[in-house]
């Protein structure tokens, strides 16, 4: 796992030359989605000069979903992604690994 400095919270680089999309936080983690079709689970921690750090702690495919827009999850916990492929919005649970 890579340590990324952050400054004001910005999300530099975690979806590597793409775009952060969306951004959730859930249970204590922020999630962020990207145009190259995941979404990154991360925690945010400090060291001992109160530098906050992003650390990424899990990676989502989403399937045919190519530009991540929504994150959201259904009542069972199911992380519900959506976005465009081509020119088609998708539906994804990525819990589950369905198109909806």
């Amino acid at each position: 796992q890579e340590k990324k400095k952050s400054n004001n919270l910005v999300l530099s680089g975690v979806h590597g030359k793409d775009k952060v999309t969306v951004l959730r936080s859930r249970n204590g983690f922020l999630y962020s989605g990207g145009h190259n079709g995941s979404v990154l689970e991360h925690t945010l921690e400090k060291d001992a000069n109160d530098d906050i750090y992003i650390m990424t702690t899990r990676s989502f495919h989403c399937g045919p979903v190519a530009s991540v827009y929504y994150i959201n999850w259904d009542a069972q916990g199911n992380m519900l992604v959506g976005g465009f492929s081509y020119n088609d919005f998708c539906l994804y649970d990525c819990t589950n690994p369905y198109l909806l």
